[in-house]
């Protein structure tokens, strides 16, 4: 899914003159971007190489220090920082610093998702982008995501997923909008097993994305 959540987020910086090579995917040095909930750097290391700044956190430590490890061995990646951090903490010193916050498959394994999305939106200039993914709280994603992918094809480990940790996409746009953001566009995303591929659909009941900007 990560790839396609870059290739969504290309054709946003397309649209919007971000790109700074038509034949290519650069972005201006000073587009500061935040990775929030990173990981290993999967979309942190690809937005570095294209030129941004960006600053990957994550609350897992031991993602933290793979994410170090792997980007040591490009020395040309100046441009990118991780921490150990929550964005709760981060946002308390950081209140809109970056043009650029992701949000990639970390809101459904939070507890308490008004805090996480407003932590989020504090670190967003005015006018800057937020991109976010998650699974839905509904009988359709239980299915697919719990049913399906955790126990019958177990392409996704067994408790990956908390049923009380899932959010609807409706309820996301509300707490965006309080936060003071308009919604751009949404999308909803699949598995398909048989081509073992990640398509977009209108359905939001499984999968989503959210694009949104900060008023």
């Amino acid at each position: 899914m990560d790839s396609r959540v870059l290739e969504y987020m290309k054709d946003v910086f397309k649209k919007r003159n971000l790109i700074i090579e038509k034949d290519g995917f650069q972005l201006p040095q000073s587009l500061n971007i935040l990775d929030v909930g990173c990981g290993g750097g999967i979309l942190t290391e690809p937005l570095a190489r294209a030129g941004a700044t960006i600053l990957g956190i994550d609350v897992n430590k031991v993602a933290i220090e793979a994410a170090k490890d792997h980007v040591k061995l490009d020395p040309c990646l100046k441009n990118i920082q991780y921490r150990w951090e929550s964005v709760e903490e981060h946002s308390q010193h950081n209140m809109e610093t970056y043009d650029i916050v992701i949000l990639n498959s970390v809101l459904q394994h939070s507890k308490n998702h008004d805090v996480l999305l407003g932590s989020c939106v504090k670190t967003l200039k005015p006018g800057g982008f937020l991109f976010l993914t998650s699974a839905s709280k509904t009988y359709e994603s239980w299915f697919r995501v719990i049913i399906m992918a955790e126990m019958v094809l177990k392409y996704i480990p067994r408790g990956a997923f908390n049923w009380d940790d899932l959010i609807n996409c409706s309820d996301v746009v509300d707490i965006l909008k309080e936060n003071h953001c308009r919604i751009e566009d949404i999308k909803g995303f699949y598995y398909d097993i048989f081509t073992a591929s990640i398509n977009w659909t209108n359905n939001i009941n499984g999968f989503y994305l959210i694009h949104a900007i900060k008023n």
